[in-house]
């Protein structure tokens, strides 16, 4: 059967091959050797596919924009930000934790060196640390990320299943999963066979995501379909850089005078991929995810949610309020406000 190979940067293959290189190339620190470290950004280098554990846009880039730009604020504020992490590969400096600070120092085109601390384990060992550090400045990894975290450990055969679970945080029963269908991909009967053609490639060269739609007997057709839309959210990437997320409105009356019946549907696909209510952060938890959680994962999701539903219906009774305040006659602009209740209340008293 012919290999097909994606382009998707986070694959157990990708993962095995940079883990191999990066332990013939380590450098530790000897006896003696400073750990603290001053180091000029120049002289530091970024290797994604080995020590960045979240994949933004489908690895068309390192860090996320809004972290970024938050952390710029920070920096404008207070200067320096804590430590990154380093180790010393083939005698360059590489960034294992802190690729957003790193990138804020490079947009300001900070002149002095920046702090860094030397990592003195194995790779194996900065490998983990870039997933389980927990720094005062973190972007948390969303659960996609952590799931393709698990699928390559199960897939390179790296730990048991509980240590899997513990290092992605994820549930035992989804790593059981991801090894049920690894073993059923690799068994030689017709289930496998059907399997191996739906898949079109070996599991170590595909995302978790593919190997279980394969799995659950989704089409090649309709799997590329995913990958279909990277391709074309690396165009959109490489000829438009940021002009869409700069400013959503111009977007949106773009994309209606590009084709009048596309924002309708588009409108509703959307949805499903929405995180966030004004400034409230939604829980999104998809089926597949559900159906994997232990009990008592499954009870803290209902409860994020409900926070999130009592969250919702306070800034409905304040929007409310605020209406009432309007249809009152007072305006955004009328400081007036609190004295007119004032002497509303002691006119009623």
């Amino acid at each position: 059967m012919a290999k097909k190979k994606f382009r998707s940067e986070h694959t157990a293959a990708t993962l095995d091959v940079e883990v191999k290189k990066a332990t013939e190339e380590l450098q530790q620190p000897a006896k003696g050797d400073e750990r603290d470290l001053k180091l000029p950004l120049d002289d530091i280098e970024t290797r994604p596919e080995l020590f960045q554990p979240r994949i933004f846009s489908h690895g068309m880039k390192e860090v996320d924009e809004r972290n970024v730009h938050d952390l710029l604020k920070i920096i404008s504020a207070i200067g320096e930000l804590d430590p990154i992490t380093v180790v010393k590969l083939d005698n360059r400096w590489t960034c294992v934790d802190g690729h957003h600070r790193l990138e804020c120092y490079r947009r300001l085109k900070w002149k002095d060196p920046i702090k860094a601390n030397w990592f003195a384990g194995s790779v194996r060992e900065a490998l983990d640390y870039a997933v389980t550090s927990n720094e005062v400045i973190k972007l948390a990894i969303p659960d996609r990320d952590r799931y393709e975290l698990a699928w390559q450990r199960v897939v390179l055969g790296w730990g048991s299943k509980a240590e899997i679970a513990r290092f992605a945080m994820v549930s035992e029963r989804l790593v059981a999963n991801m090894r049920m269908v690894k073993a059923k991909f690799e068994k030689g009967d017709a289930f496998a066979k059907e399997f191996r053609l739906n898949l079109g490639a070996e599991l170590k060269d595909v995302s978790w995501r593919r190997a279980k739609m394969a799995h659950d007997g989704a089409t090649p057709g309709e799997i590329d379909k995913h990958e279909v839309a990277v391709r074309l959210a690396k165009v959109i990437r490489n000829r438009m850089h940021h002009k869409l997320s700069e400013d959503p409105e111009v977007t949106a009356l773009a994309l209606a005078l590009y084709d009048p019946h596309l924002p309708q549907p588009l409108g509703e696909l959307l949805r499903k991929y929405t995180t966030k209510e004004g400034d409230l952060e939604v829980p999104t938890v998809p089926k597949a995810s559900i159906a994997n959680m232990s009990d008592r994962e499954l009870l803290e999701t209902v409860e994020r949610i409900a926070q999130a539903r009592q969250t919702l219906l306070r800034s409905q009774r304040e929007a409310e309020a605020e209406q009432e305040r309007r249809n009152a006659g007072w305006t955004p602009s009328d400081d007036t406000w609190d004295q007119w209740v004032q002497e509303a209340g002691e006119v009623e008293e």
